[in-house]
């Protein structure tokens, strides 16, 4: 009897997916156009239902925006169109099917853990992602995505060497033309079909804009869309009538100005049917009640820390920029902005910034100095930091430095201080025991748990509010603190959960050690007005922005004015400045103290390097190569094992600042 030799299961899987290839590339060059429509329309039905929460308000779209479901659709057909024209078409039509695939897979994932959606600008900011992948992924979660990423790599090579090949093209021509005059088509559709959409001004969240005209028209659109686009009626007359006069003064006395964003900072109190057994911030609620306050509308939830200190900072509004836009990256890193600190130091402040986190992190430490700081003190040049059990750093360390600052210089000071306590992702299974619920009818199973490990780090950053406070409040130099949230966490929250009505409100307070009453009226403010509020109740009159939000606002046309003099003072002739802009990108030291090296003695078995100002992010560089082996001792000392690198007195010996992603900050060099 003869027995037939059962195929290997991998050979047979090979075999059907080549048969469907088979059929694939004949329906391609058969039937090219309706084919790749319908896999276009099923794209987008995928990437829709995946990127909707709940997945079934994807048809509500469909039904109330069919048009926009089309464009969405066509958008992904002009990517494949391009298959016509190539030999391998079921290669590169899958390609790019994957890689529609993947963008709504990375969308759904961006909104599950900062609650922001996916788009083009994440590419400029993924090596400050990437240094907290370890944050929001378990190391097993990471090694399951590296595997998966290299078994789909393996699968594309598999299918370029075995995926059929159409013979040459016999109307090669055509379908080029074909090719083009479709590409021409979409895109003059696009262009004038949609030119009365912002989405950023016109929606109140980037996650409305792409729920209601879907992802790929807004991913496309962050692509090609960024900064501010011209406006119809932009003259020097339309500046002018603006009547801007942007002089920097101030009253006789001048205070001390700190300026605080709270990473995720909220009151819990805020949420509907949720009750602590106390609250986990009460220097925040005593502040807040006791001073000038009010609501603060941000322009980011979940994440996009630096989209919220660019409005501050500068006094200008996201909504006229692109969707998901960081002016931190597209245009901060090589040109400076007005803002409040450069205003400050025309007045003589000192100018200084101040994070406990990684100074590279959104590129902080190439953007600051294009907004007018003398000074930035980062994670990497603090001493004595605590940690979460998630490892990001507490907020009371801020105290000490914040004070130097203020010591630093004879002169008045400007603070900017920016927390991190309270970022997420919040653990699911922390043992939080001092903390306790009252009432609880929104948070349920691990999301409970998730909950009360923030209001933990409330109370952390919290406990900074009032360290600081209680240091200033006997500090002979009039001084005022502002103190704002600069986005709400992500929790598993809706607009209807909270008494405000929505997820794009926080709080804040100002805060003065010289009398009651400084800091105005309650006022519930968007997030680019409150500088002009806090320079008015400080008795100082800023530049053009804050001139024009003094002068303008509530007024009629105030949004369109606001749009006309962003436009001209980033983009355009810098009118209301007579034609250039006076602020120069000042020479920002890392650091409020010199780290020096003094002496470097060499031992039998080590190198040890004497100076001052060092930290555990201080790394000795010899003969312009890292040594992962550097050993923190002191503030004054490093040690560097000396056996299996035997170093010499030629060689160089230099101590540089740098974090996790290895961006060195700054460097001491031997002498």
């Amino acid at each position: 009897m003869v027995t037939k030799e059962r195929p290997a299961p991998g050979a047979a899987l090979g075999r059907r997916i080549s048969r469907w290839a088979d059929a694939w590339r004949l329906l391609l060059e058969t039937r090219p156009i309706p084919a790749l429509a319908a896999l276009s329309a099923l794209l987008e039905l995928i990437i829709e239902l995946l990127g909707h929460k709940p997945c079934y308000t994807a048809f509500l779209f469909i039904l109330r925006s069919p048009h926009m479901f089309l464009l969405n659709a066509a958008i992904i057909f002009s990517t494949l169109m391009f298959v016509l024209v190539l030999r391998r078409k079921v290669f590169y039509s899958v390609l790019i099917t994957l890689v529609w695939l993947a963008f709504g897979i990375v969308n759904i994932s961006t909104l599950a853990f900062r609650a922001i959606p996916f788009s083009a600008r994440d590419f400029a900011i993924l090596a400050s992602g990437l240094t907290i992948a370890d944050v929001y992924f378990t190391p097993l979660a990471l090694i399951g995505m590296g595997a998966g990423l290299v078994l789909l790599l393996a699968f594309l090579v598999w299918l370029f060497l075995r995926a059929p090949r159409s013979g040459k093209p016999e109307h090669r021509r055509k379908d080029i033309l074909t090719v083009a005059a479709f590409a021409f088509t979409l895109f003059i559709l696009g262009f004038f079909g949609t030119r009365h959409i912002k989405l950023s001004a016109q929606y109140e969240s980037i996650n409305a804009a792409y729920e209601q005209r879907g992802f790929p028209y807004c991913f496309m659109t962050s692509i090609f869309k960024s900064g501010v686009s011209r406006p119809e009626n932009y003259s020097r007359d339309s500046v002018e009538e603006l009547d801007l006069d942007g002089t920097v003064e101030a009253e006789k006395k001048k205070p001390n100005i700190i300026l605080i964003q709270l990473e995720s900072f909220f009151d819990p109190a805020l949420i509907r049917g949720v009750e602590l057994a106390e609250d986990p911030i009460p220097n925040f609620t005593r502040l807040r009640d006791s001073c000038a306050s009010g609501y603060l509308r941000m322009p980011t939830l979940g994440a996009g820390t630096v989209n919220a200190e660019f409005e501050v900072l500068t006094g200008m509004s996201l909504d006229f920029f692109g969707i998901s836009e960081y002016p931190y990256d597209s245009l901060l890193r090589d040109n400076t902005c007005e803002s409040i600190a450069y205003y400050l130091k025309e007045l003589g402040y000192g100018t200084h910034a101040v994070h406990n986190y990684t100074g590279s992190f959104y590129s902080r430490n190439e953007v600051y100095p294009n907004l007018g700081f003398d000074d930035f003190t980062s994670l990497e040049y603090m001493n004595d930091v605590q940690t979460t059990e998630k490892g990001w750093p507490k907020d009371r360390i801020l105290t000490k430095y914040i004070m130097k600052a203020l010591n630093k210089t004879k002169s008045r000071d400007f603070v900017f201080a920016v927390t991190v306590q309270c970022h997420g992702k919040y653990p699911e299974d922390s043992d939080v025991d001092d903390i306790r619920f009252k009432g609880n009818e929104v948070f349920q199973g691990d999301a409970s748990e998730q909950f009360l490990y923030f209001a933990k780090q409330l109370r952390g950053t919290d406990a900074f509010l009032g360290d600081l406070i209680a240091a200033l409040e006997d500090w002979p130099e009039e001084t005022m603190v502002v103190a704002y949230g600069d986005h709400l966490p992500v929790l598993d929250l809706s607009a209807e959960d909270l008494v405000c009505g929505t997820l794009f409100q926080t709080q804040y307070f100002i805060w003065s050690n010289y009398g009651a009453g400084v800091g105005g009226e309650d006022k519930d403010l968007w997030a680019y007005q409150l500088t002009a509020h806090l320079l008015e109740a400080a008795g100082i009159q800023g530049g053009a922005v804050t001139d024009y939000h003094l002068e303008h606002m509530g007024l009629e046309g105030y949004q369109d004015g606001l749009e006309l003099l962003e436009y001209d003072l980033l983009y355009g002739d810098r009118i209301a400045y007579g034609g250039e802009s006076p602020y120069r990108r000042t020479e920002m030291k890392m650091g409020l103290e010199d780290i020096t090296v003094t002496d470097v003695f060499l031992r039998e078995t080590m190198a040890e390097i004497d100076g001052s100002g060092f930290t555990p992010y201080s790394v000795v560089y010899v003969n312009g190569r890292r040594r992962e082996d550097t050993v923190y001792v002191s503030p004054e000392r490093l040690y560097l094992p000396n056996e299996a690198r035997p170093l010499s007195p030629q060689d160089q010996i230099e101590v540089c600042q740098t974090g996790p992603n290895r961006v060195i900050l700054s460097t001491a060099s031997a002498p």
